[in-house]
């Protein structure tokens, strides 16, 4: 679960494996592979996800929670369009409205398995997390957005926009 800290009079959040966050539409993905999904529908939205994967950029190492600026990580997200009725399987997204992925079923039981796979250990990688036991059987396959920027910010449970 996110951590807060203060920063500037105001509480921020620390993003964790499981969370949900979003990197803003203004903000640049270092990663440049995946700047945005670059000439695509999509390029000037927020990337939105769950946190599969954080690796601290200083040691190479898996972490299950990122502290301190964002910048330093590079964080696996499981993008929203995962569980989108308008682009995923009907597995995937049962249960979802129209902009509204995490109303899916499978969104709700991933979290749950993420957070309790972060509760033993840190997943060296997103992808060998989505793979493997017990993720692999609750997705009919999945968007990975790999992430590097100076703003991932956490979504508190019930924002909407």
């Amino acid at each position: 679960m996110a951590q807060q800290r203060s920063t500037r009079g105001r509480k921020r959040l620390t993003p964790a494996i499981g969370d949900e966050v979003r990197v803003p539409a203004d903000t640049r993905n270092q990663f440049s592979r995946y700047e945005h999904f670059a000439a695509t529908e999509w390029a000037r939205q927020p990337i939105d996800g769950l946190v599969v994967s954080i690796r601290e950029i200083s040691s190479g190492q898996p972490v299950k929670v990122a502290a301190g600026p964002a910048r330093r990580y590079v964080f696996d997200l499981l993008h929203d369009r995962t569980f989108d009725l308008r682009v995923s399987s009907k597995g995937n997204s049962q249960g979802a409205t129209a902009g509204r992925p995490q109303r899916a079923q499978a969104f709700a039981l991933v979290q749950r398995a993420l957070r309790q796979l972060a509760g033993r250990s840190a997943p060296a990688s997103g992808g060998d997390a989505l793979a493997g036991p017990p993720l692999q059987e609750l997705l009919d396959g999945w968007r990975l957005v790999r992430v590097c920027a100076d703003d991932v910010e956490v979504r508190e449970p019930g924002a909407q926009e």
